[in-house]
């Protein structure tokens, strides 16, 4: 099992103005006989997935899905050779998904997760471009980056996202370890935390690889 999302703590990673995350002691063993610790965070947090709701008005919310959308099989196309600030095309990933397994998940690997706590891991990352996202709603039913974004940070009207979530594809960002998978199948699990109008929310990844007999 591979896990592929950021611990959530004070001081990590966020899209620009999303407050932090912050982690508050309740209880302590010594003076309680217990340990129990506060948390307070936003729907769009760290490693997190997003729904049609977190854009458009009566959109489908995570809570309201059939909970089998949060597992399938799963596939990563290498974006590694692509220079900082570029978007990933439809010209550019079509022979890569020709080759690539039928699958509903498709994850695309850009190596910025390197950057994850740092100024640079906001800013200069490889975007997918609005027409592969609209081709891609029509082929599987999770996106997932290992990036702030899809879209650039500084894009008001979000045209990736946008694509993507109206196709009712759900976006899985800020994801981490994509490396260990390429050239290989595997099956993943994007457990969510659940709660009601569910916009987003911090989700687990976890992929799990074909047991190897020797």
């Amino acid at each position: 099992m591979l896990l592929l999302y950021h611990p959530i703590h004070p001081g990590m990673s966020l899209f620009p103005g999303t407050p932090e995350p912050s982690l508050s002691p309740l209880a302590a063993v010594e003076k309680d006989g217990f340990a129990e610790t506060g948390i307070s965070l936003t729907s769009h947090t760290g490693t997190h997935l997003d729904a049609p709701a977190h854009l458009f008005p009566g959109g489908t919310t995570l809570d309201q899905l059939d909970r089998a959308r949060f597992a399938g099989e799963g596939w990563v196309i290498d974006c590694t050779g692509l220079p900082p600030g570029s978007a990933v095309t439809w010209d550019w990933a079509a022979p890569r998904l020709n080759q690539a397994p039928q699958v509903p998940f498709l994850l695309f690997y850009t190596g910025w997760d390197r950057f994850w706590g740092t100024d640079a891991y906001k800013t200069g990352y490889p975007t997918l471009d609005p027409a592969l996202c609209r081709r891609l709603a029509q082929r599987c039913t999770l996106v997932g980056v290992d990036t702030l974004s899809p879209d650039p940070v500084n894009s008001s009207r979000l045209p990736a996202h946008r694509a993507l979530l109206e196709g009712d594809v759900l976006l899985l960002e800020n994801l981490t370890g994509l490396s260990a998978l390429v050239g290989r199948r595997f099956w993943l699990a994007v457990p969510p935390l659940l709660f009601p109008r569910g916009d987003g929310a911090p989700a687990f990844p976890a992929a799990f690889l074909p047991v190897e007999r020797s």
